[in-house]
């Protein structure tokens, strides 16, 4: 029903760094989020579940996600997307026999400003499957949520794992990615009620942060100004292309200088697996008749020489193209 949890990396990757970019305020170890939970968010209170369940599931601080780019979508579909989801810390026990089970995780979405509520519990589907010794144990299922007139449905999928005919190890949700060797994690995926969660306006999570990202710093010089865009890039898995992260985009326009790491004012759509790459940044305020600026078709190659510059509306409509004179990436 949802996105694959865990995808084989088609390349392998070198050692953790330690990282103290934006995006890992508070925790820049880890690379989780320690940022407040905000005023609109449900406590631990709001789980609804059943005590006598044999799996353990522990929510941490680090718990916040942010909505995935989507390679199939425009950069204006991106600026609508935009949306983090926190889980609510506390440790909650889990359904761990087949069958149908009623559940909710304490959840909150903001899209700006508070997103959709929780409304009521959902139903969450068990299955184990055990192979080689190990049992493992997808919840898969649904709850709703509300915001005014328009009903939402959160998906989520969960993966524990433990030895056969034991209960399943504890599984931890920390804003980090899935662990590819245990074969656990999870994954939450928002959606207007009544639609496809595949569709190209649903909201699909992911780490906001990891360490062990790659950092990309582009610069791009242009007609009237210059522009550094930092990103950082998760692996690509067979298929899907990898989590990123654009942290940051700073320059000048016409003599005018921007320094802008807000999360809804820096848009990104990946081409796949981010060989190609489009960026808009939202300034402030307006640096003349632009509110933004469109950076696209940037190739992931050295020695290239491919973006194209926009003037922008706020709704990312390009005004003027500049001129491009010189194109540049970093790898960190």
């Amino acid at each position: 029903m949802l996105l694959p949890l865990l995808l084989l990396a088609c390349t392998g990757k070198e050692p953790a760094k330690d990282s103290d970019e934006p995006g890992d305020s508070g925790d820049s170890d880890s690379g989780t989020v320690t940022e407040p939970i905000w005023d609109w968010c449900p406590d631990s209170s709001a789980f609804i579940g059943d005590s006598s369940w044999t799996g353990s599931l522990s929510i941490t601080d680090g718990a916040l996600f942010c909505s995935s780019a989507n390679e199939g979508r425009t950069l204006p579909q991106e600026k609508s997307a935009k949306s983090r989801l926190r889980l609510i810390p506390g440790s909650y026990s889990l359904p761990t026999v087949e069958g149908h089970h009623n559940i909710a995780f304490p959840a909150c979405i903001e899209q700006g400003s508070a997103g959709p509520a929780l409304n009521g519990p959902g139903a969450t589907d068990v299955s184990p499957s055990t192979f080689a010794g190990t049992t493992y144990t997808y919840l898969n299922g649904a709850q709703p949520l509300q915001s005014g007139d328009q009903d939402w449905t959160l998906d989520h999928t969960l993966v524990l794992a433990g030895p056969e005919g034991q209960s399943p190890a504890p599984l931890s949700i920390n804003g980090k990615e899935n662990d590819a060797v245990a074969g656990t994690g999870a994954s939450f995926v928002l959606h207007e009620a009544g639609t496809d969660p595949y569709a190209l306006e649903s909201m699909a999570y992911a780490p906001c942060m990891d360490p062990t990202w790659d950092e990309n710093i582009h610069s791009v010089q242009f007609e009237g100004g210059e522009i550094e865009i930092h990103l950082y890039l998760g692996l690509n898995g067979l298929i899907l292309t990898g989590p990123s992260a654009f942290t940051k985009g700073k320059g000048t326009l016409d003599g005018s200088t921007f320094d802008i790491d807000s999360f809804y004012q820096l848009i990104y759509r990946p081409g796949h697996h981010h060989f190609d790459r489009h960026f808009a940044v939202l300034f402030d305020a307006p640096i003349g008749d632009a509110c933004a600026l469109l950076i696209e078709d940037l190739d992931y190659q050295e020695g290239t020489t491919t973006a194209t510059v926009h003037t922008a509306t706020c709704d990312l409509v390009a005004l003027e193209a500049r001129n491009v004179t010189s194109e540049d990436i970093e790898i960190r």
